[in-house]
C-alpha cells in the first residue's frame, strides 16, 4: 500500500488487505456553480461527425455545490478553430485577461484556477440498457458577467454624490435682505 498514489484521477491499486471507503455519487441540480481546476491532461480526439482531429485537453473540475457536495466533472476542450468560443469564454472565466479581442491560452495558470460555470443534467443511455445521469457543464461564466477569476476582485467601492441643493425660498424677513 505504500506506493499508492491517491491524488492520481485514474484511482489507484488497493492491495489484499485494504480497507475500501464508502463513497456516494452527488447528482447537483442544474445550476450556476463555483468551480476549481484540479487538473488537466493533454489528448488527441479522434475525428467526429462534427469535428475533425484535434489537440484536445481534458480538464478535471471540482464544483462546489455547497450542502448539496462537491462533484468532479471531467470536461473537454477542443483546439480546433470550431470551438475558440468555448477556449475564450474558459480562459477568461479563470482570469485570463482579453487582449484586442484573443485570449493566449495560458495552460500554466489551469491547475488550480478558480471561478464559475453553469451546469446541466446528462441522461442518457448506459452500456447494460438502464437510464443514467450525470452533470455536464453547459457554460462558462465571464468575469464580466459579475464572477472573479483565480484572483479574486475587491469590491467596488461607490461614493455617493451629494444631489445638488435647488434655490431656498426666502423664509420671512432676514435683516439686511432685500
Amino acid at each position: 500500500m505504500d506506493n499508492m498514489n491517491i491524488n492520481n484521477n485514474d484511482g489507484y491499486e488497493l492491495d489484499w488487505d485494504s480497507e475500501v471507503e464508502a463513497s456516494e455519487f452527488t447528482l447537483l441540480p442544474a445550476g450556476v456553480y463555483p468551480f476549481r481546476v484540479i487538473n488537466y491532461e493533454r489528448a488527441r480526439h479522434n475525428a467526429s461527425a462534427n469535428l475533425p482531429a484535434c489537440a484536445q485537453a481534458i480538464v478535471h473540475i471540482e464544483v462546489d455545490g455547497g450542502q448539496a457536495g462537491k462533484r468532479k466533472i471531467d470536461h473537454n476542450l477542443f483546439l480546433h478553430s470550431k470551438t475558440q468560443g468555448f477556449l475564450n469564454e474558459f480562459f477568461k472565466a479563470i482570469g485570463c485577461q482579453d487582449v484586442n479581442g484573443k485570449i493566449k491560452m495560458d495552460w500554466n495558470r489551469v491547475a488550480g484556477a478558480t471561478g464559475r460555470c453553469e451546469i446541466y443534467i446528462d441522461k442518457y443511455t448506459g452500456r447494460n440498457g438502464d437510464q443514467r445521469e450525470s452533470n455536464k457543464i453547459k457554460k462558462f461564466i465571464l468575469p464580466a458577467q459579475g464572477v472573479a477569476g483565480t484572483a479574486p476582485t475587491a469590491p467596488q467601492q461607490t461614493w455617493a454624490q451629494p444631489a445638488p441643493q435647488a434655490p431656498q425660498a426666502p423664509q420671512g424677513w432676514a435683516p439686511g435682505a432685500f
